[in-house]
Parts: structure tokens; sequence; C-alpha cells
């Protein structure tokens, strides 16, 4: 309950900003009585009424919204309650008023951020001269106990000027929504775009202003709510710039009465306006003691800070430059309690030994990385975990335990003070759920973005000991890894119990010993070797049972490196702009890659060639790889050669391993046809050109291209399915049965990156595309052919090798889906074929006109 008083108190305290900054104070007299017999008839002012904000916890049972800290009377009045009215039909209506109290009852149904016009009138002498003021009171209807509030942002801005906050937060919001309405509590406009969690705000007056937003969840069960404080400056004026600060404060007991500490504002504080005096004029924290240290100072920019616990505090601070410009900014204060270990311990039950919740301070001096931390009930400022962070956080102590296992635990005794206020993790093959253990054991929603508790668990405590193991080693066959155990019953150590340990997915993984037992102090250390690089889950067995694994890395031998490169790519054009292809590749005398390892490509020809990386390490394989682009376009030869060089220093030797490649860049001739339209000369097709035949339609094919002609284009081999740019599959030599005798001709899959059927942007396919680009025959309109198409061309011509003199061998796709494969053609036959797109054939494109 402390935390939502505190909230209603930060807020009031801004408000006197807005309602008080301009002129006089309010101030509700001792004696209601005595105010209304001095206040005359014709000097009554009305009531002051502000926008308010509540919190109502349906887990609670909370249904009362009060008022009180948003009305004043500036006579002392008597004030009453008299209308409330809800203002969209979504929200639940008052059930009740109380007139003297000023407050109002709802009972909700769900989740929600509603809004009330609510009406209040004083009540002077004369009654006939009451006056009344109205007012919004905006209500967060939430289903938890303390609804998960966000940091509190700050924002700086000029009268009449519209600025956007963003509030979305990659941890804390997932899965959350920014909602429309936003709460302005003070002055100005405000509304919430719900596609791009983006505030828009337009200041109307000077002053400091609130915005309260929430965010809700997928399917509406819980809500967000967060803050942004807007300091607004007057016209004119230089405003104070205030940034956010940063503190840390340990001490050795939180709880014991302590002397504030001051923190001094001045090095976060400037004003262009160098004649100014700045001055901190307000000071609000959620959850620790905070005032001015010297608030008649018109200078002063220091605070005291007196924290109830540890944990992270968010102040929110706001400078005067007394001219009508305000800043405002937070401080964030993390209070370390150096004395704040546990008072709890582990729980064993039975063989399994349940590992009690970390405090916030154990997980930052162990370098356990939480989601942020919950005040619990128990005094304890306890780390608290989102799913992915609570399965990290319990790998070197087991797991996280299953719902049934926390369950059990619910039932079991628990005598140490664990701390219950919020649900603690279970993982279920991967999948959490959150088991709340104050109620037995039931399965709560998951509502808190901050996260919850995290019991790991252990079967007879068997943990990884992290001081005792070298879980990295060079895959040499020599240098060991070793991963040590401690096992416990009853969190004492255990001494001469068999443990087992195995690497069941790798065959050529060596143990020393792969049975141990414990010595004095619980610990059994299995030391391991492999020739092979990559991680090895090591698994650690008790009592017949595996209770634990652990991921042991063995990397490559740099000492023994050596670096191999190749050419994937040739013969490119001095045009074109993707160039010519390398690729390096560094592997151990295992063969284990070198992953991550940086290669430097050079050349000696650097003024005419430049060298772009495709990456900036070598990658899982060991490989990188680097185009080099030809740059002197004065180059007038036919082609030009030029070297390049890949080298790699290993830090284990400062010997530099390299290997030098020769690429040749070219000034390609033309694509010709060979001979005429329906040559039938039988050697032509494997030179440097295609041939073309006119089908039964009168359509132009051409038949598959020679080597010769992939490399005057520039085109490499690629067989792989997810194949892209100018490549072919593979190539295959006629022996002059089917085909010209000692030609040599490539062969296309139907296959390509991201490409399914019908093949379109396969390797086929971008063949007949290269064509167009070409203008090939003087034509753009070539593309892959039909089944139908295919056999017109054979009926005209029948056996094309003894007729036109083309290459036979492979047969010919098409572009026909059967299946899941393609229809292709025999073109000395005229026999149909099926094969899969991956299939190696013969590509003959087919353009219908010109």
């Amino acid at each position: 309950m402390e935390r939502r008083e505190m909230w209603r108190k930060s807020i009031a305290s801004l408000l006197l900003l807005v309602l008080f900054g301009c002129g006089g104070e309010g101030d509700k007299g001792d004696n209601a009585s005595t105010a209304t017999d001095n206040v005359l008839a014709d000097n009554v002012l009305a009531p002051l009424a502000s926008d308010a904000f509540n919190q109502l916890s349906m887990a609670d049972g909370q249904t009362q919204v009060s008022l009180k800290e948003s009305v004043v009377d500036p006579q002392g009045l008597p004030v009453t309650l008299e209308s409330v009215t809800v203002s969209h039909a979504d929200c639940p209506a008052p059930t009740s008023i109380n007139r003297e109290q000023l407050s109002f009852t709802v009972e909700a149904n769900g989740p929600d951020m509603c809004f009330y016009g609510y009406t209040v009138k004083n009540h002077p002498k004369e009654i006939e001269h009451a006056k009344s003021a109205s007012a919004q009171s905006n209500v967060m209807i939430n289903l938890t106990s303390d609804p998960a509030q966000l940091a509190p942002k700050s924002r700086t801005t000029n009268v009449d000027e519209t600025i956007t906050i963003e509030v979305r937060d990659p941890d804390l919001t997932a899965g959350y929504t920014l909602d429309r309405e936003v709460v302005v509590m003070g002055d100005g406009v405000a509304s919430g775009n719900s596609e791009t969690d983006v505030i828009t705000y337009e200041a109307n007056s000077q002053g400091v202003t609130r915005l309260v937003y929430t965010m809700t969840n997928a399917d509406g069960s819980a809500l967000l709510v967060g803050t942004v404080d807007v300091a607004v400056s007057g016209p004119g004026n230089h405003a104070p710039v205030a940034t956010d600060a940063s503190f840390r404060m340990e001490s050795d007991d939180i709880e014991s009465p302590q002397t504030p500490q001051t923190f001094d504002l001045s090095a976060y504080v400037s004003d262009e306006d160098d004649g100014d005096d700045i001055q901190l004029i307000l000071v609000d924290a959620w959850n620790a003691q905070v005032d001015l240290a010297a608030p008649d100072d018109t200078s002063n920019l220091s605070f005291t800070f007196k924290p109830r616990h540890a944990g992270f505090h968010y102040v929110t601070y706001v400078v005067t430059d007394h001219n009508g410009g305000y800043g405002v900014a937070q401080v964030k204060i993390e209070v370390v309690d150096l004395s704040a270990g546990a008072t709890w311990g582990n729980i064993q039950m039975g063989l399994k030994l349940f590992f009690g919740p970390l405090t916030s301070s154990e997980a930052d001096l162990q370098g356990v990385t939480s989601t942020s931390s919950n005040f619990d009930s128990n005094d304890a400022d306890v780390a608290t975990f989102n799913f992915v962070r609570a399965e990290d956080s319990c790998q070197s102590k087991g797991r996280l335990p299953t719902s049934d296992e926390l369950k059990a635990l619910a039932q079991y005794i628990i005598s140490d003070g664990w701390p219950v206020d919020l649900a603690y993790w279970a993982n279920n093959n991967g999948t959490g759920e959150l088991i709340d253990l104050k109620n037995n054991g039931s399965v709560v929603p998951e509502t808190n973005p901050g996260g919850y508790y995290v019991s790991c668990m252990n079967e007879a405590g068997l943990v990884v000991v992290d001081a005792d193991s070298r879980l990295e080693a060079v895959a040499d066959d020599a240098e060991q890894a070793v991963v040590a155990v401690k096992l416990t019953l009853d969190d004492m150590p255990v001494e001469g119990q068999l443990i087992e340990a195995s690497a069941p997915d790798r065959t050529n993984v060596t143990f020393d010993d792969t049975t141990l037992y414990t010595n004095d102090k619980g610990v059994a250390k299995f030391a391991l070797n492999t020739w092979e690089a990559g991680q090895v889950p090591v698994n650690i067995k008790y009592d017949g049972e595996t209770l634990l694994t652990q991921n042991v890395t063995f990397v490559a031998d740099e000492a023994t490196a050596r670096l191999v490169l190749e050419v994937t790519k040739n013969n490119a054009p001095y045009d074109d702009s993707t160039g010519n292809e390398v690729e390096a590749t560094m592997v151990d005398d295992n063969n284990n890659p070198l992953v991550g390892r940086p290669v430097t490509f050079t050349s000696p020809e650097e003024q005419s060639v430049t060298i772009n990386k495709g990456s900036e390490v070598t990658d899982a394989t060991g490989k990188q790889n680097a185009s080099v682009v030809w740059k002197d376009s004065s180059t007038t030869d036919a082609s030009t050669t030029v070297t390049v060089t890949g080298s790699y220093t290993p830090q284990s030797t400062g010997t530099q391993i390299s290997e030098t490649a020769e690429i040749t860049f070219i000034s390609p001739e033309p694509l010709k046809t060979c001979g005429e339209i329906n040559d039938t000369n039988k050697s032509n097709a494997a030179g440097n050109c295609l041939k073309i035949a006119t089908g039964a339609l009168g359509y132009w094919f051409t038949s598959t291209p020679s080597i010769e002609v992939m490399n005057q284009l520039g085109y490499s081999i690629n067989e792989e399915s997810n194949n892209t740019g100018d490549t072919y599959a593979a190539s295959y030599v006629e022996t002059g049965v089917l085909g010209p005798d000692g030609g040599e001709f490539a062969l296309f899959m139907q296959n390509g990156d991201g490409v399914s059927l019908p093949g379109v942007n396969g390797q086929f396919d971008r063949w007949c595309q290269k064509l167009n680009v070409l203008r090939f025959g003087g034509r753009s309109t070539w593309e892959r052919p039909t089944m139908y198409e295919l056999n017109s061309l054979y009926s005209a011509h029948g056996n094309l090798w003894t007729t036109r003199g083309w290459p036979t061998w492979g047969v010919y796709w098409s572009s026909d889906v059967i299946g899941k494969g393609y229809n292709a053609l025999h073109f000395y036959s005229g026999v149909p074929s099926t094969t899969i797109p991956g299939a190696w054939n013969s590509a003959s494109c087919v353009s219908k006109h010109p």
C-alpha cells in the first residue's frame, strides 16, 4: 500500500506548481466553521478542483476512489462532492458517492483505464453564494496488488510547442501497446499512438505537467503504468537544461536510522543565460524520502535522499531560472545494502535441492543479470527475471524446476522466510509457467514486465563449481577442459559418492575418468579432451539419473592454423559492379575452422581495384569472402590479371599466415549467334556463341550455353540450393555421339535462394533473364519455355544434334510444374522426363516475339 500512497502524494506535490505556481497559495484552514463566518458573500471564490489519478487493485478488493488530494477551497470552506459521471460506456458507473468524504466507489469487471467527470461545491454561510468547480478523475483498474510501474521519464519544451515521447522498452514493455488516453496532470493536450508507442504532447502554459500513461497486453488482462514529467518554459527565455543523473549509494544497514545523503546536481544543470540563478525547486521519489537541501536558497541545486530499502530509486527533479523557464530530469540512484544477503536458505526436499532466490545485491555481486527487483513483504529487495534470463541464471546451478516440482515445493513446509509476494518461474520443456508458492502452487498469468522470482533446482544438490572448472580448451587432443561438480545433501557436501560423466553426442571426446568419487568437499573433477572443435554437452549422472548438463567449448588450434584462398568468381567484366570474388578459409591441423578471425585482403594493384569484405570476421565454417571490383576506367586491355592476398596473424604465434590467388577481369565480346538462325554446323556450339533454332510456332530457342560462354560472361559454379547471381550448377563434355565432340557445356538447376515452385528467379530463370539484359539476338523477351513449346521445337527439327548441331546429352528443362518437380524433354529422342528442382539439366530459353 505504501507505493500507491506515495503515487498520490507525488502527483499532488507536482500539481502545486500548476495550481499555485503563478501567484498565491491555497491553505485549508483548521476550523471550517470559522472560515465560513469570515467569508463575505460577494467575495466567495470557487473551490479549486484538479484532475485526479487513482489506482484500484481488484486483487485487494479496492473499490473506493478518493478525490481529497485533488480538491482545495481557497477560503477553507467545506466542500462536498456533488456528482460523478462516467465518460464512456466501457467503464463501470459509480455505485455510490460519499459527498463529505469526496469519494465514490466503482465495481470493475476487469483491468481498464477509466475517466470520470466530477463536480464539487463549497458551502459559505449564505448558501445562495456557493460556487462549484469540475475536473476529471482518472482511475486505473488493475488485476494485481502492485501493478508494474515503469521507470519515470522527463522532457522539456516551450509554450505552444508539440513534442513526442517514445515509451517503448524492449524488455519491460514487450507484448504491451500504448493506450490512446493519456492523463494530463497539469496543462496541455496529450494522446498516445498504439502503433508506434509514442505520446504526442502540446504544451499550453509554463510550469511542470505530469503525463500518466498506460500500456495494455494483448488479451487485455494486465496494465502497465508510467509517467512523463514535462517542464514547459515561457516564450523568449532560454530554459535551463536539466540532464539525467546517476548515483550509487552503499550502506551497511539500510533498515537502521541513518543520516540522509546529499546529492549535488550542479554538474547536470546548465543555462545559456549566464546571469540567471538556477534553483532546484522540487524533488519527488516513489520509494524514498527526498527533500530540498536548502529550499530558501535561490541557487540551491542539492537535495537529500534517504531510502527505505535497497535497489534502484528514481527521483524526479525540477529546476527554474526564475524567469519562466523550467527544466526537469531524472536521477537514478542504486542503493546497495552491503549487508543485504538473503535471510533465507536453500530447501532440501528429498534428493531435490531448491536454491533460495537471490536478493538484488547478491545478483549484482555474482554477476547474474536480472530484469528488475521487487521489494518483498519480508523486507528484502529480491531479484526478478523474465523467462529467458531466469533460464540463464540457473545454468551453473542446475535448471529451473518444472511446474510439478514447484507445486510440490508449495506443499512443503517453508520455514526459512522465502519471499513469496511474486510467483516463481517453472520450465516445462522450454515453455515458461508461473507458480504461486503463496497460494498452494496455483498457476498465475504473466502480468509483471519486471519479472518474477527464480529458485534454481538441483537433485541432490549437484552444481558446477566454476572456480575449479575450465570450460574452454583448445581442440588439439592434448589440452584438457575440466568440469568440476559438487554434491550436497541438506546443503552440506557429501563425500564418497559415485558421480558419472559422459558426452553421448560426441564419440571423439576422451575423459581421463568417466566415474569418480566425491572428495571431502563433495567435489569431483572430470578432465576431457578432443581434436574436434565445437560445443560438447557433458552429462553428469548421480544415482543412475542425469542431473546436470554442462556445455564445454573446444576451439580451433591457432598455433597450427593455415589459410587457403580460393577464387569463387572469376572473369568478371571490367564494368561489373559486383566484380570477382575470393574466399579465405582458415582451419587448423585437425580441419577445425577458426571462427571469428579477421582476414586481411590486399592487392598490389590497389590503384586499379577496390576490395570489399563480405564480413568482418570468419564465419562458423572458418570462411570469409571479399569482392574485388575494377575501378580503373582508362583500361583498354582485353583482360587484366591481378593478384589478391589473404592474410592473418594468430595471436598465439605472432607469425603471419597467408595465400595469394589470381583473378582476371575481361572486356567481354558481345554474345553472338553461332552462325545463322537454324545453323547446322556441328562444332561451333562449343565456342563463345549460342545456337538459335526456330520451332513450329516460329519461336526462337537457344541451345544450352558452352563453358566458354559462361567464362566470358563471368559466371561461376554454384550447386547449392540457395544459389544466387550469375551461376550455373555443373558442366559436362560431349563425346560426339549426342553433341559437339570435346565441347563442354553448362547445366542449370531450377532452385535458388528463397525460390519455390514454379522456379521464378531460380538459376535457370536467371539465365534467361541474363539474355534479356544482353539483348541477345536483338531481343529482350527471353524466358523459360513450356513443355508444349519444347515439343514444337522437336517436331520441327527432330534430333537437334543431327539436324542442327546442338548439344543434346542433357535433358532440357521446361517451366511446367508436375508434382514437386518439372517436365523436361530429350532433344535427341523427343522422350519426355520429370526431374526435381535441384537436378542438373540443359537450358533452352525461348523468345516468342522481338
